[in-house]
């Protein structure tokens, strides 16, 4: 299993398209904190996603396996 998979490591956002950016987000870049928290993790075979810098509900979806090491993924306690 890789850190993705075991929940230790968040995906980091690659930004497409014109969309209009968070103000947690715009704080960020003119401060120069930088964006490097991720938007995404695994926990309990649900791949959560997160674009709203926390201002909404996560949205997620049921996974059975990494998508980046391809490990079949256990639920927890399991």
């Amino acid at each position: 299993m890789c850190e993705y998979c075991e929940g230790t490591k968040a995906f980091i956002a690659e930004y497409t398209g014109k969309g209009i950016h968070t103000m947690q987000q715009n704080l960020n870049f003119l401060l120069g904190f930088g964006d490097n928290k991720g938007i995404a993790h695994i926990k309990d075979r649900i791949l959560y996603v997160d674009n709203s810098s926390g201002e909404y509900a996560e949205l997620g979806f049921e996974i059975n396996f990494c998508p980046i090491c391809g490990e079949k993924i256990r639920s927890e306690g399991k």
